[in-house]
Order: structure tokens, then C-alpha cells, then sequence
């Protein structure tokens, strides 16, 4: 059947490469978070090659701060080894130039996102000869926390839209 991806971060390149793998059945693709992977990366190497027990520090000057479920200690004791082995995969991310895509793609982006606040989401177009669209939430690169709702709701709404009448 068909398929809609949705990817934040590191997940939007992988969004991107599921989005490639099934083309001929991906009806919507969604991208947050992420600048268009084409374009010249940031390094992020410094984030892994200091005293681990600074992390959350660089990661907070890399990407805002923390998302309000982080001041639980459980969560973040097991989320900040999973940050850890993203950023090892995104630091040796290799771009395989434009998919041609035909679906929509979406993009999400946060207006104070660190990550993405220089870039130009546009860019992303290049990956598809379907419609592109850009939704920026008034949020930091931990959007998907702080507008669920929002998110949601933009998501189910081109769901609904790309989904043939039944």
C-alpha cells in the first residue's frame, strides 16, 4: 500500500533514503528539523570528541535547549546514549545526490532551530518533482516536543489530502 514518511533530525535523512527505497509507493514525505542533506553539513564531530560528561552542555549549544523531558533522569540516562550514536551516524552520512522523488514533500522547521536557522529549506525541492511545502513553528529544534499538536495536526491534514476517497 502506500507509504508517508516522516523523519526529525538525523530521521529526516532517513526518511529521505526509506522515501528512495519505495518511490513508486511513497505518497508523502516529510522532513523536519534538518537542513537539505545536499548542502555543505556541519561538522558535529565536537559534540562526541570531548569529556562525555559534558555532552548535554555541547549539545545544548549545538541544538538549543533540551526538551523539557529531559529534566526527568531516566529519560534522559536513556536517551543521551541513543543522541550519541545519532550524531556518530550523521557525522558519517554520504549524500547520494537528488532521489527524484514524485511525492509532496513537507518540511518542518523550527524559526530559532540552530541547526537549520541558516539554511534554506527550499532546498529540499530538489529531492522531489512533486509540490514542496514549508511549515515553520515559532520553536527551537525540539519542535516535535513543544508543537505535537501542531505537527500533528499539519501532518494529518496533507495525509488526508495525498489519500485517494474511499
Amino acid at each position: 500500500g502506500p507509504l508517508a514518511f516522516y523523519g526529525h533530525s538525523l530521521g529526516a535523512l532517513i526518511a529521505l533514503d526509506l522515501a528512495r527505497a519505495t518511490s513508486e509507493r511513497t505518497v508523502q514525505l516529510f522532513c523536519a528539523a534538518r537542513p537539505w542533506p545536499g548542502a555543505p553539513a556541519s561538522d558535529r564531530s565536537f559534540l562526541l570528541d570531548s569529556e562525555p560528561a559534558n555532552f548535554e552542555k555541547r549539545m545544548e549549544k549545538a541544538y538549543g535547549a533540551a526538551p523539557p523531558s529531559f529534566a526527568n533522569p531516566e529519560i534522559r540516562d536513556y536517551a543521551l546514549p541513543i543522541l550519541m550514536a545519532d550524531l556518530q551516524l550523521m557525522n558519517s552520512y554520504a549524500y547520494g545526490g537528488p532521489a527524484a522523488l514524485a511525492c509532496p514533500l513537507t518540511v518542518f522547521a523550527g524559526a530559532d532551530d540552530p541547526v537549520t536557522q541558516r539554511s534554506d529549506p527550499m532546498l529540499w525541492g530538489r529531492e522531489t518533482t512533486g509540490p514542496i511545502d514549508v511549515v515553520t513553528f515559532d520553536a527551537g529544534h525540539y519542535f516535535l516536543e513543544s508543537h505535537r499538536d501542531r505537527l500533528g495536526a499539519a501532518i494529518s491534514e496533507r495525509l488526508d489530502a495525498a489519500s485517494p476517497p474511499l
